[in-house]
Order: structure tokens, then C-alpha cells, then sequence
């Protein structure tokens, strides 16, 4: 797994999100992130 933001390989699992999906946390530049999250745009309301 690669930090999405800073590129780095140092990343822990960090929990899970509201549906269930696990959340990781990169050790280095602190980003939070969803491996392959799903964007719903049904749910927003314009």
C-alpha cells in the first residue's frame, strides 16, 4: 500500500469507515485514506 498524498510505503491500518471498508493511516505525512473508496453522488443533495 502507497500513501496516496506523499507517496510513502509506511501506512497502517487505522480502523474502518461507516460501510464496513478499512481506513489506513500513512506513518509519515499523517494522511488518512479509503484503499478503493466509492463515491456515492446520489447521497448529495444540490
Amino acid at each position: 500500500m502507497i500513501c496516496i498524498q506523499c507517496g510513502s510505503e509506511e501506512v497502517i491500518k487505522n480502523g474502518s469507515i461507516h460501510n464496513g471498508k478499512q481506513k489506513f493511516m500513512c506513518k509519515k505525512c499523517g494522511r488518512q485514506f479509503v484503499e478503493n473508496p466509492h463515491y456515492n453522488a446520489s447521497l448529495v443533495s444540490a
